[in-house]
């Protein structure tokens, strides 16, 4: 039972009579307790509603088009609240966050629901099996889980669950089930590669149902004060996942005729080999994971550019980005000015103060740490900041730093991009 916040003016539960305040109870005498509920059974075009106003119980009956919108909205896009985590990994990045960030930094979510509605990873820890009937019932697919190994006594360990192994078995009932599957391997070095890294990829080629795998480096801040020492990857053992990776993807390819096992772009940067082309990554199914951002965003910005033709530069920019992406975003500068000789701007590599130097992506850089070295280095007074620096309102860096303290401590303006190639071209040619 949930509490309705909201009914669209002129919507079908408005003219059924449902108000903000009652409690909806059951569409077709199923129970509605979150959102997956609602919309799994608001879809069917029959409907009987129950729902409880001033504890009184009432119903009402409608036909509909099906997959129809009812008009009702709740208090929180879930109904309820977030599923908190109940793991200790020991490379989680924010067990490894300073103390004094704001409070929704240091919030663990473990939602299979946030799998489905947003892409989020899981790692089935939460689940009971009556929710892993719920999702094969409902068939809400795919699901995108957090499984790091397939060693069901490693998988304890690292997660720090003793649950971690046991629920392993879920995926062979979600497979069975028909529910496509995105799985994660979040690699430990010494930890969960080589044989390990082996066996989980062996394990996997099982699962009739997967749709990829993404093989992604552990973080590691400098804030680890207590946690398990791990060891950062390096060019040998970044270069050792990759072979592996490329030997196992033969059995991957030929039964289901694609790769399907992919490393995250870091891989190929630690062991100073060459990102691969599009063909590779087969449609780009674990962007999201870093796995072919690099890739994407160069060949989206070199056909944009070979179709642009600028007579006038922009106003001279900055562009600021982090270790790992600074030799990618120079390229294409470059490449750039080879065709626009008139263009003016430069990048700034920023190093990762904030968190240490095993942290060089762009999306954990803070404001703190790009004040400091744009004031020692020198800058335009424009700069170009990609938004994955910045939380999804776009307004603040991780260091809680406002785009507005930015722009007042540099004496810039700010133009903020997403992460599309064309849009960084656009950017370097913007007034600002």
């Amino acid at each position: 039972m949930v509490t309705i916040d909201r009914v669209d003016k002129r919507s079908l539960a408005d003219r059924l009579g449902l108000r903000a305040g009652d409690r909806l109870v059951s569409l077709n005498g199923y129970e509605i307790n979150d959102v997956l509920d609602y919309e799994f059974y608001a879809a069917d075009s029959g409907l009987r509603i129950e729902y409880e106003r001033g504890g009184v119980r009432r119903a009402v009956s409608v036909w509909h088009p099906a997959g129809g919108d009812l008009g009702l909205h709740f208090s929180t896009y879930l109904m309820d609240e977030k599923r908190r985590c109940r793991n200790g990994c020991i490379f989680c990045f924010i067990d490894q966050n300073p103390k004094g960030l704001r409070e929704s930094l240091y919030f663990k979510d473990d939602d299979e629901r946030l799998s489905f509605l947003q892409g989020n990873y899981v790692t089935l820890t939460n689940l009971t099996p009556a929710q892993v009937e719920r999702i094969v019932r409902m068939h809400i697919s795919p699901i995108n889980v957090s499984v790091h190994t397939t060693d069901p006594e490693l998988r304890v360990r690292m997660m720090r669950n003793k649950d971690a192994g046991l629920v392993l078995g879920y995926l062979d009932t979600l497979a069975s089930g028909g529910i496509a599957l995105n799985v994660q391997l979040v690699l430990c070095h010494t930890v969960n590669d080589g044989r390990a890294l082996a066996r989980s990829l062996d394990d996997l080629l099982k699962l009739d149902t997967l749709q990829s795998v993404a093989c992604v480096p552990a973080g590691l801040t400098r804030h680890r004060e207590g946690l398990t020492p791990l060891v950062p990857f390096d060019r040998e053992s970044a270069s050792a996942v990759l072979d592996l990776l490329e030997e196992k993807s033969r059995a991957y390819i030929a039964k289901f005729g694609a790769r399907t096992v992919y490393a995250a772009d870091e891989f190929f940067l630690k062991a100073g080999r060459e990102v691969p082309g599009e063909s590779y990554y087969e449609g780009y199914p674990q962007l999201e994971n870093g796995v072919g951002m690099l890739r994407s965003h160069s060949d989206e910005f070199l056909a944009a550019l070979e179709t642009a033709a600028y007579t006038a530069a922009g106003s001279p920019f900055t562009c600021v980005t982090g270790e790992a992406a600074y030799g990618h975003i120079c390229a294409l500068l470059e490449a750039a000015k080879a065709k626009f000789p008139f263009l003016e701007g430069d990048v700034a590599c920023i190093r990762n103060d904030f968190y240490g130097e095993s942290i060089t992506v762009a999306g954990l850089l803070v404001g703190r740490d790009i004040i400091a070295q744009l004031c020692a280095r020198g800058h335009h007074r424009r700069l170009i900041l990609p938004s994955c620096m910045l939380r999804a309102e776009g307004d603040l860096f991780l260091d809680d730093t406002t785009l507005p303290q930015l722009s007042d401590s540099l004496g810039v303006s700010v133009t903020v991009i997403g992460p599309s190639g064309d849009e960084l071209l656009e950017a370097f040619f913007a007034q600002g």
